[in-house]
């Protein structure tokens, strides 16, 4: 193969494998100080969503300071309402 298809074909494999990294739906990102659990497309359920400009995002009663944390706000949201 030449090394344009090699490229190509590599950046697919890329953006597949990256993607799959967000199997679980979410999208995580810092907003205003703080971490958030955002839903990569609708949610499955409006219970504990918030919304804003970037999207629906999971609901918590405080403020999400690591990453770590809103992925596990994240699964716990998943495994409660789907």
């Amino acid at each position: 193969m030449d090394p344009i298809t090699l490229a190509i074909l590599g950046f697919g494999a890329y953006a597949l494998l990256k993607s799959g990294s967000n199997s679980n739906g979410f999208i995580y990102r810092k907003r205003n100080g703080e971490w958030r659990a955002y839903f990569n497309g609708n949610p499955s359920s409006k219970n504990h969503v918030l919304y804003d400009r970037y999207g629906y995002y999971v609901c918590w009663d405080r403020p999400l300071r690591t990453k770590h944390e809103a992925r596990q706000i994240a699964r716990r949201w998943k495994d409660i309402y789907g």
